[in-house]
């Protein structure tokens, strides 16, 4: 993980400071007139379900979250500390967040309202690559806006947070554009779950198998189980060879799907060994890009459906 831009979070720090002292000074009014009537989001999916419930002139998409090694610029900490509200999945899910010291009383963390007991966690298993570090992959999976019920309940509780927060109009005209708004986005979950019930039957039950964490709620909802090995091959970086061999024992068991899924870019020379000797076919399954939030819920139904088509016959 990349460390913090240092001048960057010292202005931020300064501007905490100015943004949330509390004590006598008449200051307050310039505190009020320097907040913006928006609320800042730093994901796509955050994006969605904010868009979901807001006119869109009240949400500003600043950077990419969810990357475990992006962080915030001078101008994007300015925007996410002077805006209304901050929405996150949660802190623990965008690192970044963790790391900013944002305005506890302006941040809303979705996470908080959800049923914890429906969140997946991974084993901590510690290894290493090659002479490097020992290091460990597990906690509670992040993409939990993957599974369409924790999605709408989301949707629903940002809807509670948020409304009454931001000028909005009460005339006739905004209220049918936020029931559009709103009446499009569930349009989009119910293809969503249409594409995973035809993925569900296509698998018939069989394995997946992934390169790394995330979809995890995808299998849990087409009910497969999955097996993860954490090959951590890109950006040139060494092939854990444990990971490796748990991947070609996996593949040795009769009922997986033919499929190796990866949610970063595919390796080809990994790919080609995989197809070679594994008899397995890469698939791209996009739940890290940084589009915009209006096209998750679509890029989320095209892949499970391009998934499908590649899965085996039985």
């Amino acid at each position: 993980m990349s460390l913090p831009n240092a001048p960057a979070y010292a202005t931020l720090a300064v501007l905490a400071l100015s943004l949330t002292s509390c004590g006598s000074d008449p200051s307050e009014g310039r505190e009020r007139a320097s907040i913006r009537e928006v609320v800042a989001v730093a994901s796509a999916p955050a994006e969605l379900i904010a868009g979901a419930v807001l006119e869109k002139q009240f949400v500003k998409r600043v950077g990419d979250g969810p990357t475990p090694t992006w962080s915030p610029s001078d101008n994007e900490l300015e925007i996410l500390v002077t805006s209304r509200h901050v929405l996150l999945i949660g802190a623990e899910f965008e690192p970044w967040a963790q790391r900013a010291g944002l305005p506890p009383s302006r941040t809303i963390e979705l996470a908080r309202g959800l049923d914890s007991t429906e969140f997946i966690s991974t084993a901590t298993v510690s290894h290493t690559h090659g002479k490097g570090p020992a290091h460990s992959h597990g906690g509670v999976v992040p993409t939990l806006w993957t599974d369409p019920a924790l999605l709408r309940a989301m949707i629903h509780g940002a809807g509670e947070l948020l409304t009454g927060t931001l000028p909005i109009t009460d005339d006739p005209a905004t209220a049918q554009a936020a029931l559009e708004r709103r009446r499009l986005v569930e349009e989009q979950i119910i293809d969503y779950e249409a594409a995973l019930l035809e993925l569900k039957t296509t698998l018939a039950g069989r394995r997946l198998l992934a390169t790394e964490h995330g979809l995890e709620y995808i299998a849990r909802a087409v009910n497969v189980p999955l097996d993860v090995a954490l090959l951590e091959i890109e950006d040139g970086r060494p092939t854990n060879d444990h990971a490796a061999s748990l991947l070609e024992a996996a593949a040795a068991k009769a009922d997986h799907a033919g499929v190796l899924v990866w949610l970063t870019s595919i390796d080809p020379n990994f790919a080609s060994l995989a197809s070679d000797e594994l008899g397995l076919t890469s698939v791209m399954f996009h739940l890290r890009d940084s589009e915009s939030g209006d096209t998750v819920l679509p890029r989320l139904a095209a892949n499970a459906r391009e998934l499908a088509n590649a899965v085996s016959p039985k």
